[in-house]
């Protein structure tokens, strides 16, 4: 099967606009989106701020 150069241009564009970008700072499964801001409320718990400060950095503010 051919594929002319602007399918596959489209192709290869629908996947970069389809995986998010990753928050620098945050550490995410690739190609996923970080789980940080969902856990933004945990950042200054005592009993998470230390994994939140290595995990998601940049959501927590460090």
């Amino acid at each position: 099967m051919k594929f002319s150069a602007i399918a596959v241009i489209a192709l290869l564009a629908a996947i970069v606009v389809a995986v998010p970008a990753p928050i620098p700072g945050d550490i995410a499964v690739p190609g996923k989106p970080s789980d940080c801001p969902k856990f933004k409320h945990l950042c200054n718990d005592p009993r998470w701020k230390a994994l939140m400060k290595q995990q998601c950095a940049h959501t927590c503010g460090h």
